[in-house]
């Protein structure tokens, strides 16, 4: 299905505008942009409400306001989007239309809409197909279960994105019941046996009607029927928990690749951290021996120093006879109060100018402070005391050597630390990943405790069911309609367990087509480094190779969620064009796979993205699909178009008429 020309008349801002898309093989890209409030989103919601009836607007009302406002009473208004589409090599026009009147009380009634499909013959003529036709055609055109996959928007990637990361995706589930054709056969599964009212349970209630006590039958019935809610109850919650445990073990084995990639650089952190600490001990040393060093020089250098000259002083001064020269114990005070006196000890009358006076005087030349013998005496303690610091040299020497053995092992340490430090990466992945496995650790002993308390519960839940459904049966009177409801029974549950084998098969397949599908894709766009897996509950594993294990986790998961989101899409293309043929009725329905397209419409697809992954994107998406529409705000626009600049064949800007956000228009650009 390629979308050539889109069509729409008072469809809310759009009053009566036309846009052609470009269909073009080599330029297969149309770019719109516009300012938020202009109506992108509009214009994007169109395409699905001409094709299926539904829209995601917030706000439900369609026709344009300014039109509503106009009506007169009694005036009738139409909302239309038209679609010229080529599919199979032929022209089809789909259009859509819901009309509008302003009755008496001035109040604006919907009236019943329109559905219009049409196709140019061979001969040129235009057929218009029959209404038990339409919803088929459309379905041929692209299933509407599908179509949240070619009409999207940049929410609904980062919200695929997201389930991607997480291991598991609702939306691929969906999609491949929607492929097989699942949906209709899980209905009849569960009308056979799986809900309140299904097959079974009606047949089982027709034969109970023939037991021998009504009410004592009833009441088995009731406590049956209790004890099944339980079961499903549990059985859903077992799910749950078993999803979890599986989820918890995902994690510790993608944690645990983190861990071993990340043990020689957190084993170098360990190590930094260590010369660090070793560091910080030797720095504390060293100041310690610099201050003990400081303090001997101050207390001991000095006496070291003059404790030779001082020696030989000592020696010379006991050559000295100053005894004979000195009084002993006499002063300078003790003189200078006598001649303040002006009186002798021995009562002699001092006065200057007179011998005894001079005397005096020149006995107090000889005589200090402390006498001669008390400084000799003091002069000797303080030598002994010198004589102690004699062996300086000696202990200076070792507190020398202790402090350069401590420099050296500090600088060793340093030269060390920094040759880590160049060494060091980024661990922050891998310690995440240690914490997060010591919680899961935690965590699963008490999931399985869990588990097998549901399980044991389910257990003793079939169990008495058995007992019950045995004391019903001896209660039950065997006539002909007993015997026929029975063979009913046996049927309805080997009908029940063919489709469930049959749906199992056929979701399997898909499955397994889907995966290796996605791998082709990969293989030939992304690179052999990526494969994916997908089991059975949908989770999607994503295995990397060595080299591409180096980069940034966060930048990795990212690209990954939305490589993965674009290649599922291409594959979807691919086996829903096979699943047409595989359905083809007639040879006329049959479909060129290799030729037929399908369009790719975004809105605002970039919005979420950095410059880098704008680029990649642009790049992969006129790849994937057949036809890209983009609706996109200008700043964002002119990036994608400097990076598909080769591909578009089509520019649009839409505009606010008069600045009304009530009314927007389309103009091309060149």
């Amino acid at each position: 299905m390629i979308i050539k020309k889109m069509k729409l008349q008072n469809f809310r801002q759009y009053i009566d505008d036309e846009i052609k898309f470009a269909v073009d093989g080599d330029k297969n890209v149309t770019v719109i942009m516009g300012d938020n409030g202009t109506g992108k989103t509009t214009l994007a919601q169109a395409f699905q409400w001409a094709l299926y009836g539904k829209t995601n607007f917030q706000i439900h009302e369609l026709l344009n306001r300014t039109v509503r406002e106009k009506m007169g009473t009694g005036e009738k208004k139409e909302v239309s989007v038209l679609l010229d589409i080529m599919y199979n090599n032929t022209e089809y026009t789909v259009r859509r239309i819901q009309g509008y009147f302003k009755n008496a009380n001035q109040k604006i009634e919907e009236r019943q809409g329109k559905f219009v499909v049409s196709r140019i013959d061979d001969s040129g003529n235009v057929q218009y197909v029959p209404e038990y036709q339409k919803d088929y055609i459309v379905k041929q055109f692209l299933p509407k279960d599908l179509s949240n996959f070619f009409f999207f928007d940049g929410e609904k990637i980062e919200e695929m994105s997201k389930e991607i990361q997480s291991g598991k995706s609702s939306d691929f589930q969906n999609a491949v019941y929607s492929l097989v054709g699942l949906t209709a056969t899980q209905n009849t599964i569960e009308h056979l046996k799986s809900n309140k009212k299904c097959v079974v349970k009606e047949i089982q209630r027709e034969i109970d009607k023939n037991s021998e006590s009504a009410a004592k039958m009833e009441q088995k019935n009731t406590k049956i029927t209790e004890l099944d809610e339980e079961i499903q109850k549990n059985t859903t919650e077992l799910t749950k928990l078993q999803e979890a445990r599986t989820n918890l073990e995902e994690k510790r084995r993608s944690n645990n690749r983190l861990i071993i990639d990340g043990q020689k650089d957190m084993q170098v952190k360990k190590e930094y951290a260590a010369l660090e600490k070793d560091i910080a001990n030797l720095e504390r040393e060293k100041n310690t021996k610099t201050k003990d060093m400081l303090q001997m020089i101050s207390k001991e250098f000095y006496s070291f120093c003059v404790y030779g000259v001082a020696k030989t002083a000592a020696g010379l001064i006991e050559q000295e006879q100053t005894e004979e020269m000195v009084i002993p114990d006499l002063t300078t005070r003790t003189i200078d109060a006598l001649l303040k006196r002006g009186k002798c000890l021995c009562g002699t009358t001092l006065c200057e100018n007179q011998l005894p006076y001079e005397q005096v005087m020149k006995l107090r030349e000889t005589t200090y402070p402390k006498t001669i013998a008390s400084l000799k005496a003091d002069y000797q303690t303080k030598l002994r005391e010198a004589k102690r610091y004699t062996d300086f040299a000696k202990h200076w020497k070792e507190k020398l050597e202790n402090y350069e053995t401590c420099v050296a092992q500090l600088e060793g340490k340093m030269t060390e630390r920094d040759d880590k430090q160049q060494r060091m990466a980024d661990t922050s992945s891998a310690e995440r990943a240690l914490w997060e496995n010591r919680e899961i650790e935690r965590e699963l002993p008490k999931i399985d405790q869990q588990i097998g308390r549901l399980k044991q519960q389910i257990q003793d839940a079939e169990t008495k069911i058995r007992v019950l459904e045995q004391e019903k049966d001896s209660m039950i009177v065997n006539n002909d309609d007993v015997v026929k409801n029975r063979i009913y029974m046996a049927y309805a549950k080997a009908l029940y367990e063919s489709l469930r084998k049959e749906y199992k098969e056929k979701e399997d397949s898909y499955r397994i087509k889907l995966q290796n599908r996605m791998n082709e894709i990969f293989a030939s766009i992304y690179g052999q480094n990526i494969s994916i897996t997908i089991d059975p509950r949908y989770r999607i594993t994503v295995r990397i190779e060595e080299e591409l294990a180096s980069t940034d986790e966060v930048e990795r998961n990212t690209a990954q969620g939305y490589a993965l989101i674009f290649t599922f899409i291409s594959a979807i293309i691919d086996l829903a064009k096979k699943k047409v043929n595989d359905e083809a009725l007639t040879e006329n329905e049959l479909i060129d796979e290799e030729n037929e397209g399908y369009p790719l419409v975004m809105d605002a697809p970039l919005s979420a993205f950095d410059k880098t992954r704008i680029e990649k994107i642009c790049t992969e998406i006129p790849r994937i699909a057949d036809q890209v529409i983009i609706f996109i705000k200008d700043t964002d626009g002119e990036v994608a178009e400097e990076h598909m600049r080769d591909k578009i064949g089509c520019r649009y800007m839409i505009e606010l008429v008069n600045d009304s956000k009530l009314h927007s228009r389309i103009v091309e650009r060149g």
